[in-house]
């Protein structure tokens, strides 16, 4: 794979997909946080290496509870 290739169309979001992830980020206007969970769910055990599926998924889970925890804090300060 080439270095362009990398940066525009890596393999461990698009092969095998009709849609990429950025697409659907971009569609569904997600903030940053909830834009994290999709790539690192559509992703999750994509990537050479042990552990990549469990890895990926905790790192989703990680930008979720953040997200969870802002949301909760706007909400005290209401």
């Amino acid at each position: 794979m080439s270095e362009e290739d990398l940066i525009n169309n890596p393999a461990h979001y698009t092969e095998g997909r009709e849609i990429e992830p950025i697409s659907v980020i971009e569609d569904w206007k997600l903030d940053y946080h909830l834009g994290q969970v999709i790539k690192y769910v559509s992703r999750a055990g994509r990537n050479k290496g042990s552990n990549s599926l469990a890895r990926d998924l905790n790192k989703a889970i990680w930008y979720l509870e953040r997200r969870i925890w802002i949301e909760e804090t706007e909400d005290a300060r209401s």
